[in-house]
């Protein structure tokens, strides 16, 4: 499949968006999906991006990428102080950019076994947050990966290697090793992972990232100064990966 678009670049443009309203063939209906190790196997596509001025090609990019739907089952309270294990899609949510879960201090609340947080009153009426029958789990959370609920099985990975020796060949084994346990998930330790390589692999191999950001334990360790430059980091890690 290939499509092509024709562009006046004017100064400061960053994005030129090619969606599925203009190139209807970028919509697939039937995708081979991505799933976790021993759900299924880590399907990925090849993406590659060609820029050409005056036909003479500029620039190509060419990346690996999984389909996948990864949702979220939890309990959080409702605004009658009822507790709903519900699922938690915030891809159906995006083009409202809403905040769905308060996790404020006023909206946590103790629980049997631990705490719940609550819905905000447009997670309350989003076609992202639905009821599920469940209560096994409560107040825990689970994951979803294209509907079905993950048994999460892994560690943390820390720090890059010794003297940044985070090359392919150098990562690979760990990642091999990572499969043949039969784990699925690797904890990328206060976000210290940044190599394109250790997400590469771990999509190669079907294994989930939980990443860290920069702060371990809430009054254990020193708090962000800066909050606003903090929020803006994590926003860029979540926009890069």
């Amino acid at each position: 499949m290939q499509v092509s678009k024709t562009v006046l670049v004017n100064p400061g443009l960053s994005m030129v968006p090619l969606d599925s309203a203009e190139f209807p063939q970028l919509r697939l209906s039937h995708p081979r999906l991505w799933w976790p190790n021993g759900y299924g196997a880590p399907e990925l596509y090849s993406l590659t991006l060609s820029v050409a001025l005056d036909e003479v090609t500029s620039d190509t990019k060419t990346v690996r990428f999984g389909i996948r739907e990864i949702s979220y089952e939890l309990s959080l309270f409702d605004h009658h102080g009822a507790l709903r294990r519900v699922e938690v899609d915030p891809t159906a949510d995006r083009a409202r950019h809403a905040q769905l879960i308060d996790v404020s201090h006023a909206g946590i609340k103790r629980v049997a076994n631990g705490w719940a947080e609550s819905l905000t009153a447009a997670g309350e009426n989003s076609p992202a947050v639905h009821d599920i029958e469940s209560t096994a789990l409560t107040p825990y959370l689970a994951i979803r990966v294209n509907g079905v609920r993950i048994a999460a099985r892994g560690g943390s990975w820390g720090t890059d290697d010794s003297r940044k020796r985070v090359s392919r060949e150098h990562l690979e084994p760990y990642f091999k090793l990572h499969r043949a346990a039969h784990l699925n998930i690797i904890r990328n330790w206060l976000g210290q992972n940044t190599e394109d390589v250790f997400y590469d692999l771990a999509d190669e191999y079907g294994l989930l990232i939980l990443n860290d950001f920069w702060a371990s334990t809430q009054d254990f360790q020193v708090e962000p100064q800066d909050p606003q430059l903090f929020l803006n980091n994590a926003a860029d890690v979540i926009r890069r990966y």
